[in-house]
């Protein structure tokens, strides 16, 4: 039992020196050192320096510039966001706004081909701007339709064995007549998978 305390205080002081030292290493770790030294450089001399890292706000500009395969516009009706977007649903608009809101970048629509299913356009492809992962939103608007779950579900499962698994890549919210979408859900996956 002596031994087992004497060894046990040991650890104890070794570790508190591990941690000390951790905690002097993030007082003086700056991730971003290599873009704040390229962004002090005069404007000039920035046209002849190639950056060796991309600013996150770049890297997510030329990620949204990208052409993409869209799906033909929206037939039906037509809901548009605040930035003239035209989408399908009001569920869609409200995602959409809530994007916006926290400067996440995503494209509406964008053609994917899962094998065993073809062509499919989830509702939005998102941009991690600081991890620069790329995930999958789907909406599921109308889980009371049997013929719509049904498929739904076929959908999902293409994914999973396409490498898009739910909670890693593949984000998903789901409403019902009785339960709508609400913004509190919404605002926790984006702060949970997106910021």
């Amino acid at each position: 039992m002596h031994r087992s305390l004497g060894y046990a205080a040991k650890l104890i002081r070794k570790m508190q020196l591990q941690l000390d030292l951790l905690k002097q290493f993030e007082k003086q770790y700056n991730p971003n050192l290599i873009i704040h030294e390229w962004e002090q450089l005069p404007e000039l001399r920035k046209n002849w320096v190639r950056p060796y890292e991309m600013a996150d706000d770049e890297y997510a500009k030329q990620w949204i510039e990208e052409p993409y395969e869209r799906k033909t516009q929206p037939t039906g009706p037509i809901h548009t966001t605040t930035n003239g977007e035209t989408v399908r649903s009001k569920s869609e608009v409200l995602i959409a706004e809530r994007l916006c809101h926290f400067g996440v970048p995503y494209r509406y629509e964008q053609r994917y081909y899962l094998k065993g299913m073809g062509n499919v356009h989830p509702d939005f492809t998102l941009l991690n701007k600081k991890t620069r992962k790329v995930y999958i939103w789907e909406h599921f608007g109308r889980v009371d339709d049997a013929a719509y779950w049904d498929y739904n579900i076929q959908k999902i499962e293409c994914y999973a064995t396409n490498g898009y698994y739910p909670g890693e890549s593949l984000l998903m919210t789901f409403e019902s007549l009785n339960h709508p979408i609400t913004t509190q859900i919404i605002d926790s996956m984006i702060k949970r998978y997106l910021l």
